[in-house]
């Protein structure tokens, strides 16, 4: 039962994931990657931090997550991947430079 409420989660979490960093392609960022790998890392600490507190609390049990347990780590796993995501984009937008928009000429040196 563990793997196919593992197998939802992950399923969820592709298409949240894949939904988020096409949102924050369309997003205006500031050019700051500090905060675009601040954002990776606080998602996986609170996902990592949320799992631990889920376990400790009886979120297993007899081998199969609970309904709460289950819904916690569907949301915890998509503030991960959303997190993930935005950063992603965020460092690769501080990072690389702004593209052209002639679409002629871009290449051709002035003689």
């Amino acid at each position: 039962m563990l793997w196919a409420q593992a197998s939802v989660c992950l399923i969820l979490w592709v298409g949240f994931g894949i939904w988020a960093s096409r949102r924050a392609m369309g997003m205006n960022l500031a050019k700051k990657p500090w905060a675009g790998i601040l954002m990776m890392v606080g998602g996986a600490a609170v996902m990592f931090g949320g799992l631990a507190m889920m376990a400790m609390n009886g979120g297993i049990q007899n081998g199969k997550l609970t309904g709460l347990g289950w819904a916690g780590v569907g949301v915890l796993g998509m503030i991960f991947t959303g997190a993930q995501s935005y950063g992603a984009v965020w460092v690769l937008r501080s990072v690389v430079g702004e593209e052209t928009t002639r679409s002629a000429g871009a290449s051709e040196s002035k003689d």
